[in-house]
């Protein structure tokens, strides 16, 4: 935790990094939430990669806060994590109602279920930036995947599907 302490204040001072990727350092919840906070207040970050961070729901309010107000955030990657329908809720809607910064998502090998399929589509519907969408080796079914793939196809934007 003093790792990623050190790390936000860095960020804070920082007016050049433009990619982070912190992989693989189970820098969990409260790691996230803090990169999250911080990325609120100073938006230099274009690449932002948690993957494989023991990253859950609790997360993921303050990751969609972030992204009502940051503008600079072009991609990001939250694939191998444990990140669940009532979690990506708070993350779909952002891109649906607010942002349109973010170009590539990457939720790969979470836990999404066909619960999130609903905010899936109406974030298709709605986001005219997301080039990038990847969800796979999640737990949707294929009737979950089909209705994302006809979202898509009405999105001029979506080039790259994954799932």
């Amino acid at each position: 935790e003093n790792g990623v302490h050190d790390l936000c204040e860095g960020l804070r001072e920082n007016r050049t990094l433009s990619t982070l990727h912190v992989y693989g350092n189970r820098i969990a919840d409260s790691g996230a939430i803090s990169i999250a906070q911080t990325l609120k207040k100073h938006p230099t970050i274009k690449d932002l990669s948690l993957v494989r961070n023991d990253i859950t729901d609790d997360s993921c309010d303050a990751l969609g806060a972030m992204l009502k107000v940051n503008y600079t955030l072009e991609r990001l990657v939250l694939s191998e994590n444990d990140i669940t329908d009532v979690g990506i809720e708070h993350i779909l809607h952002a891109l649906a109602n607010v942002n349109d910064s973010l170009k590539e998502l990457d939720l790969r090998r979470n836990c999404l279920t066909d619960r999130c399929i609903d905010d899936v589509v109406q974030m298709l519907q709605h986001n005219r930036t997301l080039t990038y969408l990847d969800v796979r080796d999640n737990k949707l079914s294929k009737g979950g995947k089909n209705r994302i793939e006809e979202a898509a196809q009405d999105n001029d934007v979506l080039t790259d599907l994954y799932l």
